[in-house]
């Protein structure tokens, strides 16, 4: 109890309270001054009503709601009103909190759900999951995840809601939208009314038209990067009661940083994909490459009897990598053409009864007319050289592609010996030459183990009608060790380095 609003900022500075119940539109300090004061030392559970008594005049009220009550009785104090206005105070606090408890875990439901989805998809496919998910549990109208390009588009990748929903997945929303939804996640999240726009021809319905009354956008963003826009709209109802929109903002936060997080790895590839593939597009186009040629000899005579046409990149990268990585951004053929083009242009100053090894992809061969074009009406005996690392799936189908290449075309099957498939290879395609790997003639003239693994796969070669060509040959004692495993060809370091014609 106190006397006044003196007495009681004394009392309020000793103790805390839940409920304040005085006359403080009379005399004392400044109304304002005293509310603010009661109410920073309220019980930190929640903001308590602050009921005020005595107050008559429209003036008084008005001023005392301004300063900061939560409710006054006007008039003379009638106990019972004021015990009724109390237990509404409490029962409204109480729903309350309930409210916020069901709205929290319905997040926390929610947020696990989602922390729970596969990441092994394509990043539309996390986004549709991550949509769907949204969507079917909270019934809203429209959930929408949408990424923006380096060119600065927004594209949704991914959409839950009404078919007429006037956006694409995978196509850009129009210029402006983009632009403007861009400026306004990199200044954070927002919620926005929908309002009925009158269209002019044919289209399709606006958002409002369509029952979204208002969105909820949360930018998607990782290590610092804007990466995107979670859009929740929700419907007339929602909006007119407040649910899923005062208490939606921070929930849509929350699963904006989910979603960020399972799709930023995926989205991160991509980008960096997409630069991979421009730049790679950028060699191809300016043949930002050479093509050299390493000699394969006669081991007894010396005699150069063929040179296979190798590739080295402008900026030093490893070709095998190269290769590996134009396959994987799907430009392995358009690689493999821009280079033999290049090697073959420039096979024309090789002394012309020497014939030219060519590595080609099965992919290519398969291709048919790619590699009939390519080859064209080159005169010089060509041969083509498969590698262990590229699989065949259908050996009948390339044996016939080889076979439309012309009688002058020969094959080769590289790295005999260092795994199963080039195996496979010789004994489904018989080729005319076996080129046997590297390690097996390292070493060769100190190790009995290697020779007779050699002299095995000569047999090997022979007996299915090809030849052997040794890779690697370093050092004299392997070139001789070689010759007298009847191993009649080879190419190594000893022999030739692959180098320029100029």
């Amino acid at each position: 109890m106190a006397a006044d609003e003196a007495e009681a900022l004394e009392l309020s500075d000793d103790q805390t309270h839940m409920l304040v119940v005085g006359d403080l539109g009379r005399g004392g300090r400044a109304t304002a001054e005293v509310i603010d004061s009661l109410k920073r030392s309220a019980h930190p559970g929640g903001l308590p009503p602050i009921l005020v008594t005595g107050v008559d005049g429209l003036a008084e009220r008005v001023q005392v709601l301004r300063a900061g009550a939560d409710d006054y009785l006007a008039g003379a104090l009638e106990p019972e009103e004021l015990v009724a206005r109390i237990e509404a105070r409490l029962r409204g606090r109480a729903a309350l909190a309930a409210r916020i408890e069901n709205d929290l875990r319905a997040r926390a439901e929610i947020a696990l759900s989602l922390s729970r989805l596969h990441t092994d998809m394509t990043p539309e496919g996390t986004a549709a999951a991550i949509c769907e998910e949204l969507a079917r549990r909270r019934e809203l109208p429209l959930v929408a995840i949408l990424v923006f390009t380096r060119e600065g588009a927004a594209v949704p990748l991914a959409l839950q809601g009404s078919p007429d929903v006037p956006w694409s997945v995978g196509s850009s929303l129009p210029a402006r939208t983009g632009r403007t939804l861009r400026q306004r996640a990199a200044q954070g999240p927002w919620t926005q009314q929908q309002r009925s726009t009158r269209r002019h021809g044919p289209g399709r319905a606006t958002l409002a038209e369509l029952g979204v009354a208002a969105t909820i956008n949360a930018p998607l963003t990782a290590r610092g990067d804007l990466l995107g826009l979670l859009v929740v709209g929700t419907n007339a109802t929602d909006a007119r009661n407040g649910d899923d929109f005062s208490l939606g903002l921070p929930a849509v936060i929350d699963f904006a940083a989910i979603t960020a997080a399972l799709l930023a790895p995926a989205l991160e590839r991509r980008l960096a994909t997409g630069d991979q593939r421009t730049e790679l597009a950028a060699i191809i186009a300016t043949e930002a490459f050479t093509p050299v040629f390493q000699p394969i000899i006669e081991l007894g005579s010396g005699r150069v009897v063929g040179y296979e046409a190798l590739t080295r990149f402008h900026d030093g990268a490893d070709p095998e990598l190269r290769f590996s990585e134009a396959g994987r951004l799907g430009l392995g053929i358009e690689l493999e053409t821009a280079t033999l083009r290049a090697a073959l242009r420039a096979s024309q100053a090789l002394p012309p009864d020497a014939w030219l090894s060519l590595n080609v992809s099965p992919a290519l061969i398969l291709q048919g007319t790619t590699l009939a074009d390519v080859i064209g009406l080159e005169q010089r005996g060509l041969m083509l050289e498969l590698t262990e690392h590229d699989p065949v799936d259908d050996y009948a189908l390339l044996r016939t592609a080889l076979e439309g290449l012309g009688e002058g075309t020969r094959l080769s099957v590289d790295d005999a010996g260092s795994g199963y498939a080039s195996l496979q290879h010789i004994l489904a395609l018989r080729p005319a030459y076996v080129k046997l790997n590297i390690a097996f003639v390292s070493g060769l003239h100190d190790d009995p183990a290697r020779q007779a693994m050699v002299a095995g796969l000569r047999h090997f070669a022979t007996q299915t009608g090809s030849e052997l060509i040794a890779e690697g040959v370093e050092t004299a004692d392997e070139r001789l060790a070689l010759d007298q495993l009847a191993v009649r060809l080879g190419q190594g370091y000893l022999l030739g380095r692959p180098a320029a014609l100029d």
